[in-house]
């Protein structure tokens, strides 16, 4: 499936079209259907698997791929269907400006690590942070198995994530109410929406960096390669542990 597209006469220098609050509750509200679908079904999976214990690891990976696979595809159809061009998203020809990448990443991944790791030790008395559950379910597994949970974690989660956190929602508030309100309305809802209550200064730190960078790139394509290159850098942690 391509992302980017011919189809839409955008420019750069046009004015996007307007991304209305009922189009981002709808996306949001599908999204967040499928995600419990998804979880029933998953459930079910483990309820009739003869041995579920050992084909655990296996069943969460291939499970992170069709979820995110599916949240991808439901948010460019939906948009699509609501009217918005999938370069409105921030989805334009990238340029060299998505250099500053190299710096950015390293950047956001210490002062994210450094928060999670001050409110772990000032907070939760804990000596060391928590990693992230997700990415440590896709460790263990044979090579095929691994490559099919990397797929899911460092490229589809991230792809479908900055399309609706930067591209739908963050268009939309900061077209109403500005770009500061627009960064801090998807760095808390993309916060909150990961549930790793026990990260929430990580995942807080890292929204607010990509949705800075949705400004400074004036696409999607740096916030892209940071959340990619950052959940692609925790998958194969996990994998060494």
């Amino acid at each position: 499936m391509s992302i980017v597209t011919t189809d839409s006469p955008l420019r750069d220098t046009d004015s996007p079209p307007r991304i209305s609050v009922a189009t981002v509750f709808v996306i949001g509200g599908a999204l967040i259907g499928y995600t419990a679908l998804s979880l029933g079904v998953l459930v079910a999976v483990f309820l009739l698997s003869s041995d579920p214990l050992s084909s655990a690891r296996t069943i969460v990976a291939v499970f992170m791929s069709l979820h995110a696979a599916g949240c991808l595809t439901l948010v460019i159809w939906l948009s699509r269907r609501r009217g918005i061009p999938i370069r409105a998203l921030g989805v334009r020809r990238p340029g060299w400006k998505l250099l500053h990448a190299l710096w950015e990443f390293p950047l956001i991944l210490i002062v994210a690590t450094m928060a999670q790791i001050l409110f772990s030790v000032l907070i939760l008395g804990q000596s060391e942070p928590p990693d992230n559950g997700a990415s440590r379910d896709i460790a263990g597994v044979g090579p095929l198995v691994f490559m099919v949970g990397l797929l899911g974690t460092a490229a589809l989660t991230p792809l479908w994530e900055e399309l609706f956190f930067r591209g739908v929602l963050q268009g939309a508030a900061s077209q109403r109410w500005g770009s500061l309100i627009g960064i801090i309305v998807t760095a808390i809802t993309f916060a909150v929406s990961h549930s790793y209550l026990i990260l929430p200064p990580y995942y807080l730190v890292l929204g607010l960096g990509l949705s800075l960078l949705r400004v400074f790139h004036r696409d999607l394509w740096g916030s892209l390669a940071v959340h990619m290159g950052l959940n692609g850098l925790v998958s194969m942690v996990a994998l060494m542990a």
